[in-house]
This record gives structure tokens, sequence and C-alpha cells, in this order.
């Protein structure tokens, strides 16, 4: 165990694991930012590995816990995924006409 890490006890997992899938969004997002506080140093790396969660949810619930504004889901930077798909499809069309 790493150092300044805290001991997952199986019903914590559960409780935890339970919790985060009966939020949605921001919500989700901020509550595993806060358990990974918790958690301490390595506490990313923990709840990844332990708990299944994705370091990628986990830093955008930081930034979200930092600032505290959350973010809108769907999104790419400033595009919808929609949008980011649709410019994509374009962009190879126009290749092979080009």
């Amino acid at each position: 165990m790493e150092a300044g890490t805290i001991q997952l006890t199986n019903s914590l997992k559960s409780l935890f694991r339970e919790t985060a899938q009966q939020l949605k969004g921001s919500q989700r997002r901020q509550f595993m930012a806060k358990v990974v506080k918790e958690l301490g140093m390595g506490g990313q790396t923990q709840a990844e590995r332990e708990l299944g969660w994705n370091r990628g949810t986990i830093r955008k619930g930081m930034q979200e816990l930092t600032t505290g504004i959350p973010i809108k889901d769907g999104y790419i930077g400033t595009l919808k995924r929609s949008q980011l798909i649709l410019s994509l499809q374009c962009d190879r069309h126009r290749r092979r006409l080009g």
C-alpha cells in the first residue's frame, strides 16, 4: 500500500461504487473526486484499481470541485461530441474528393 492511502474494506468499496452508480453527471464526478481526496496521496490510482473508476472522470470531478463550475456533459472542449463527429466525417469526405 502506498504512503498516505486509506485501506478500503469490501463494504466501503461497495458503498462507494453503489453511490457513484446512483448519481449522474457532475454530481457523480464530484462525489468520486471527494472520495479520492479523502483517500490521500495516490488516491486516483487506488480508486482506478480498486473501484474501477476512470481517472479522466476523476480529474474532471477534481476540476469541478476546484472551480465550483460543473462541466457540461457530452462536450469535448467547446464542441459537442455530435458536432465533432460530423466535422470529422466532413473532413474525411473532402479528402476522398480532393
